[in-house]
Order: structure tokens, then sequence, then C-alpha cells
């Protein structure tokens, strides 16, 4: 603000004993003084000299006030920038691209299309992840992972694996091998390309070599013994094993009745309900109830007196059919072992044994059944990409 005029020395005292603080005074010149104030301070300076000789200059604006009367003048810059948070607020809420660490022998694109095949889609909203079943699924359809883990972290889907180490001794599968996707016991292999690495009868573990991606020539102990890589083929038939287990009490609840009743009578007009006479005291019930509407049988607005009897009754646990019990948790077990058996296995052999546990202070007596599947099926796979 800049004030013209004789006498300017005053100026700064009067606005002083005002109330209005100043920052920046500087002298122009002799008849020239400018200030620099709020915009509060400014309205009061102005209204404070209006009747005086000097002339009263407002240079410059500044600060949020000023910059809101700009954004309220420009409708098109207030929808710009909505519409640049509700796109940042969008962009942040979604996940946009998958990092995936700790695989040496699964390549991370195998992961990323599988993810693919459970639903995960680029920029598809963070909430629609079901983090714990693509984990299970990954355990499930990779044997090779130890273990998985799916984590968030602003727009990334993060997976971290750890990967079966090898049995000591065994060599590194390499591109073009085939391995065991899982545990077995060879019972078959027939080798069209390659070298067979195992032998029928042999316990291997997931991620062991059974079938070499190499061609050899010669003899091991002869001078144009040699061999190049190559994409093996072959089958290689195994035994696999997989464990369940359930359980259950062995007591079970039963509603008895306690022999109690009581009766209340409720005067009912729509939808409104009263008590008028009686009680009901019980917290587990059976009802029975006698309605005499005012009008007779053929009126046409519900209203009446409501007759119900409250008959009492409790949960007792009593001994469950322990033979219906055990098939009811051998089921169970079996269905808990279904997604850890390939579709394509054949069932051998499948057997069960049931046990009593005693009941404890904290526990009822329960019924634990252990049942074990004899499965056989293709044991090898290639965990790389295919190779021509």
């Amino acid at each position: 603000m800049q004030f013209e005029g004789l006498n300017l020395h005053q100026v700064p005292d009067l606005l002083y004993q005002n109330g209005i603080a100043l920052y920046n005074v500087r002298r122009i010149s002799y008849v020239c003084l400018r200030v620099r104030l709020s915009l509060a301070d400014a309205q009061k300076a102005i209204k404070l000299l209006e009747h005086t000789p000097l002339q009263i200059t407002v240079l410059g604006e500044r600060g949020l006030p000023v910059q809101a009367r700009i954004v309220k003048t420009r409708p098109a810059l207030i929808a710009g920038l909505l519409l640049g948070l509700i796109a940042v607020m969008l962009f942040a809420t979604r996940l946009w691209a998958v990092d995936i660490h700790g695989c040496a022998q699964i390549p991370p694109s195998a992961i990323e299309a599988q993810l693919r095949e459970y639903g995960y889609r680029p920029g598809m909203p963070r909430g629609q992840a079901d983090m714990r079943l693509w984990q299970r699924q990954l355990m499930l359809d990779f044997p090779l992972l130890q273990w998985v883990g799916l984590t968030t972290k602003g727009v990334m889907l993060n997976v971290k694996a750890i990967e079966n180490p090898p049995p000591p001794g065994m060599e590194p599968s390499q591109p073009g091998d085939i391995v065991a996707l899982m545990d077995g016991v060879v019972r078959q292999i027939t080798v069209k390309r390659g070298v067979a690495a195992v032998a029928v009868g042999d316990s291997v573990r997931a991620g062991q070599v059974l079938i070499r991606g190499v061609i050899q020539w010669g003899s091991a102990d002869g001078e144009n013994f040699g061999e190049a890589p190559t994409a093996a083929q072959g089958t290689v038939l195994g035994t696999i094993y997989r464990e369940g287990y359930a359980e259950a009490s062995a007591l079970v609840p039963s509603a008895t009745h306690t022999g109690r009743t009581a009766t209340a009578e409720y005067m009912v007009i729509g939808g409104w309900r009263r008590m008028l006479s009686g009680e009901a005291p019980f917290t587990l019930a059976e009802t029975e109830t006698d309605w005499r509407p005012f009008g007779g049988a053929f009126t046409l607005f519900p209203a009446g007196i409501e007759k119900t009897v409250y008959k009492e009754y409790e949960f007792i646990k009593q001994p469950a059919d322990l033979q219906v019990l055990e098939a009811a948790l051998a089921a169970r077990a079996e269905t808990e072992l279904l997604p850890y058996i390939p579709q394509t296995a054949r069932v051998i052999d499948k057997k069960h044994i049931c046990d009593i546990i005693e009941a404890t202070e904290d526990s009822d007596p329960k019924l634990a059944v252990v049942l074990w599947i004899e499965a056989e099926c293709e044991l090898g796979g290639r965990p790389f990409p295919d190779i021509p």
C-alpha cells in the first residue's frame, strides 16, 4: 500500500495506535511512503484515512484469499483440480504392476500369468485382490514353491517366493530338464529324448531332475564322448501319498424341554403389539400362538388379542453317533486333501483310522480321524518355458 502527501511521519504512528500491524515500511521520497499490510488491516487503514488529504494506492494483493478469488472466478480450473484429485485417488487405490522376488527355477512371467488366471488385472481395485486365496493357489500350482507371500504396497502387488532347495548332491535343474513337480516314488519311466536321472523305485523330491535335457554320444570312457543340451521328452509315472486330518467333538447339543411353561396375552393393532397379561421369561422357548381378531374371522384390519404359550427348552450335550461322525470326518478330511491331488491322478488306495481324544478341563472329548490317500500320476514337468 502506498501513501502520498505531507506529514507522512504521522501515518505509521496513527496506524499502529489503531492496532494495524505494519511490515516492510519504506520511505520512497519525502511525499511517498510504502508499507505492507494484511488484507484485513488494509481495509481498516483505508477507512481510517479516507477523510485525510493523503492519496492512498493499493499496489498489489498477496495471500490465500487472493488465490481463492482467482479460483472462484475460473470454474474450469476448479473442475480440472477436482478431476485431477479424483484421478490420483483412483490411481492410488488400484494395482498396476506385479513385483516378484525369490524365483530362480520358476520364471516370474509364469507366476504373473497364473495370477492373471486367478483374476488379477492391471488397474483392478486393491480390495478385490484375494491375497490368501491366491497364495494358496500358487502353492498348489507350483509345487516347487516352499512358501509364497502376497502383499500390496502402493500400486504394486508384491510376490515373495521361497523355492524348495534341491536335495543334497542333486544337480540343479537347467532349461530343458524334466523335474519332479511333487514328492513321490517313481513307478515307470519312458524317455523319448534326453537321459534318465532316476530309476524305478526311487523316492524323489519336488525339484529333483528326472530326465536330463541332453543328448549324449559315444561311451562315457571313450574319447568321442560328448553331449549337447536339448529339450527332454518323456513321462515319469509315480505314486504320491497325501495325509489329511479332521476332528470334532464327540458330544452334540440336543434341544430338550425343561417342562416349564408361561403364558402371555398381547393386544395387536397393525404393527403395534403390547402385553396385557402374563410373562415371557425364557431365553430359549418354543411358542404356540392363538390369534383372536376383534371382528371375527372375516375382519380386514389386523387387530385383536394374541395368546402365546412359551415352552422352555435347553441344549444338553449328548454322545454323538460315532459311526456317523467318523464317516463325516473322513469325508471332510478327503475334501480338504482334494486340492493337493492333481486332477489327472488315479486314486489307488484310501484308508483312515480314528481315535477318541479324552476330555480335558477346557474341552469335550473329541473324535479324530487321520486319512491317507495313495494315488498314481505324472510326476514330471518343466518349470521353465517350453523349449523346442
